[in-house]
């Protein structure tokens, strides 16, 4: 996927990265776990499952290459999953 680190010598100016297997307990895994990967999907967070404790069980969601941890549901109200991004050949940068 494009990542927001210059290069001179990519297409599109922009470092292309490599993305690791989802985090365990993230958005994307959970959607990996319900057969939902391959699709584009928006997750209502507002109502998200949390442990017995009450912490959200949504702990991390991806943001271009990284995988920073959060509560998920406390950090937003949803999130829309897009599983492929492809670069549009007709745009020039």
């Amino acid at each position: 996927m494009p990542e927001m680190h210059p290069d001179p010598d990519a297409a599109v100016g922009l470092a292309e990265a490599h993305l690791e297997p989802a985090a365990p307990s993230s958005v994307e895994a959970a959607l990996t776990d319900a057969g939902l990967a391959d699709r584009i999907t928006l997750t209502n967070l507002r109502h998200a499952p949390r442990d017995t404790q009450g912490a959200p069980l949504l702990d991390g969601v991806r943001f271009q290459s990284s995988h920073p941890s959060t509560p998920v549901p406390e950090a937003f109200d949803a999130v829309l999953a897009v599983p492929t991004v492809t670069r549009d050949r007709t745009v020039r940068f």
